[in-house]
């Protein structure tokens, strides 16, 4: 059947125009969806305003949580490319404050952006002039103290910051957030202190700095304060002097430690400054305890140290836990050289040692508690007490303080492969 001449025509008029439409297409990506990413970019000037260099820029997507940041370049000028969306939100942290736009310090007031795809959003920003902190440590004689730790603490936010003094004994923070802070300082010889020549944190004046505005804060060096000690004797459990005994005073105020070790005869002394809290403690071998004679943190006493005095603390060591054994092959031959390996499970640590020309092996001071005992031979693998290849069925033994406990093992044959 003939068909017009006008149904092809139209027929060839949809061909062309279906390839024309393929000829035209976008790309495949924005076929498929995928996204073409957007910007936020701008300049940054100082408070008088001058390019700021070096500030650094975050980008916030405030309903993913997701960050982006840039540093502005020599001429203030920043870029960051982003997926399209809403609530965008943009900060400048210059130092130790940051601001957002549009010149806020609160976050509820920072504007909200929209990134479109292929398109850029313009935020410029001016900085606030922000809060200076200055000042100068000297001595009694008016002399400055050079090299001094200088630490604030910002009330407001818990953070931190540290310098310290110049040759002519002065401090500078250029760049810090408004609100109260307490100012501390730590000469090079260790003395420590709080403005206004406060030896505590807690007795410190607070000095409230604002934005635009230069806070000075001077302070003079407290005098030094003798030290006090604490000293003592360790006697054994025999009632012998403890020779080579660790002993550790830890002030719990400051997590500050001291430690020394016990003459042949037993005696100790550790130099400490005045204080409150301090506790003992005496390492034999593996086994540690606190004075009076526990080995419970919570019940150690809490010593006080005067200045220039002595506070006695004398220590009987607590009986230790024995551990010893002998290691053989099948026929009962000793192995020496061996490696015997003690974990314990009360602290997952370990302690090692090695057999003797006799097989065997001693631990002398040890903590009361469950552990479990490996041994090596050379060109054999690694067995358990008692005859375990595994370490997780393994047979644990209890050890007790002021009793022996003796483990024996036997060396496990290779296995057939093996020979």
């Amino acid at each position: 059947m003939k068909r017009p001449r006008s149904f092809i025509t139209a027929i060839a008029a949809v061909v062309l125009a279906g390839a024309a439409a393929i000829a035209g297409a976008p790309p495949a990506a924005a076929q498929t969806g995928a996204t073409v990413p957007g910007s936020i970019a701008g300049r940054v000037t100082a408070p008088r305003g001058g390019p700021a260099a070096g500030i650094t820029v975050t980008v916030e997507d405030n309903g993913t949580a997701s960050s982006w940041y840039a540093a502005t370049a020599a001429d203030g000028t920043y870029s960051v490319s982003l997926p399209p969306g809403r609530g965008y939100t943009v900060s400048f942290t210059n130092g130790r404050l940051t601001q957002y736009s549009p010149r806020t310090l609160d976050w509820a007031k920072a504007q909200r952006y929209t990134v479109l795809p292929g398109r850029t959003t313009r935020v410029n920003e001016r900085l606030l002039p922000p809060a200076i902190l200055t000042g100068r440590l000297v001595d009694e004689a008016g002399s400055p103290i050079a090299g001094a730790g200088v630490e604030v603490d910002m009330l407001a936010t818990a953070g931190t910051v540290w310098t310290t003094t110049g040759a002519n004994g002065r401090y500078r923070f250029d760049t810090m957030p408004p609100g109260e802070v307490v100012v501390g300082f730590t000469a090079p010889d260790g003395r420590r202190q709080w403005a206004y020549q406060k030896r505590s944190m807690s007795d410190a004046d607070r000095f409230t700095l604002r934005l635009g505005a230069v806070t000075t804060v001077d302070d003079t060096l407290l005098p030094a304060i003798p030290d006090g000690a604490i000293a003592g004797t360790v006697t054994t459990a025999a009632g012998g002097p403890g020779a080579g005994i660790t002993v550790t005073v830890e002030d719990i105020s400051t997590a500050s430690s001291w430690d020394t070790t016990t003459a042949t005869d037993g005696t100790y002394s550790v130099t400490l400054p005045p204080g409150s809290s301090y506790i003992v403690v005496f390492t034999n071998g593996e086994l540690r305890e606190y004075s009076p004679h526990t080995l419970e943190w919570s019940q150690a006493q809490h010593y006080t140290v005067a200045s220039g005095a002595t506070t006695r603390v004398d220590e009987t060591l607590l009986a230790p836990a024995v551990l010893t054994g002998r290691f053989v092959d099948t026929s009962g031959t000793p192995i020496a050289g061996a490696g015997v390996y003690v974990s314990i499970s009360a602290t997952a640590s370990g302690v090692r040692t090695t057999t003797g020309a006799d097989g065997r092996y001693l631990l002398d001071a040890m903590p009361p508690g469950d552990v479990v005992i490996g041994f090596t031979a050379a060109g054999h693998p690694e067995q358990w007490a008692y005859g375990k290849t595994d370490g997780d069925l393994a047979d644990h033994f209890t050890l007790s303080l002021g009793t022996v406990t003796t483990v024996d093992e036997t060396l496990l044959p290779l296995p057939a492969a093996a020979r």
